[in-house]
């Protein structure tokens, strides 16, 4: 069964469908896919996998098992930090970063860490933006740890 930009009345979606702000329904099953079925975001609120870093850090943050602290900041053109963000796709997008310091040792790890995540769809994907300065340099490695 398939129901497309289909509004129901308040309470009226078939047996175990939801309904959406809008009055559309949908599937629990089509909940957090990173697809929009009701067109104005209800199925996929309230995932915990998405952040822009406007609002925040949504619960990112540094971690205590190195030296460094991760900012929250806005473009720079000095070179550093990237000049705008990918969000807004200017200046005054919000990002994550850490300062490249002359003080820094090869071999050292600059650590975040965010909440725990719900569970999404079973074709989950984590996407995430990086800039590496030409004045600084190192590797950017993702570690995900599931809990059982």
């Amino acid at each position: 069964m398939h129901y497309n930009q289909c509004v129901c009345s308040l309470g009226s979606c078939p047996l175990g469908h939801l309904q959406c702000e809008n009055g559309q329904c949908f599937h629990p099953d089509k909940s957090c896919d990173f697809i929009d079925v009701c067109a104005d975001g209800t199925d996929e609120k309230d995932c915990g996998t998405s952040c822009s870093f406007e609002n925040g850090r949504c619960g990112w943050k540094s971690s205590l098992a190195d030296n460094f602290d991760w900012a929250l900041g806005v473009g720079s053109v000095q070179g550093i930090r990237p000049p705008f963000d990918h969000t807004l796709k200017n200046e005054h997008g919000h990002f994550v970063y850490l300062e490249a310091t002359p003080v820094g040792f090869k071999g050292d790890k600059a650590h975040m860490k965010s909440s725990v995540w719900k569970e999404s769809s079973a074709t989950c994907k984590l996407t995430f933006w990086y800039y590496i300065s030409h004045k600084a340099s190192g590797t950017i490695r993702l570690l995900v740890k599931v809990k059982m």
